[in-house]
């Protein structure tokens, strides 16, 4: 089965208020992390392409960052800093 390029939910409700929030968002940015890829949810709410912005962090492989970007998404890699540094 094919990985999904959209970002998902499980409840319909949460689907409902995150199309509603991005329909009238100026700017779209969606924070996910690699433990979502590769995982499909009932409930389908936007293409990952609807976003401005896609920030994964370093647990999505560096094969499915490159394939979205083949996509035309345009995603960065969130790096993760303690407190302090």
């Amino acid at each position: 089965r094919k990985e999904s390029s959209a970002a998902s939910d499980v409840y319909k409700r949460q689907v409902r208020i995150k199309q509603a929030m991005l329909a009238s968002a100026r700017k779209r940015i969606l924070l996910v992390d690699g433990s979502k890829f590769g995982r499909v949810a009932l409930h389908e709410f936007a293409p990952l392409d609807t976003f401005d912005t896609v920030i994964v962090d370093a647990a999505v492989s560096a094969q499915t960052v490159s394939g979205l970007r083949e996509a035309g998404i345009r995603i960065e890699t969130a790096s993760s800093r303690k407190s302090g540094s």
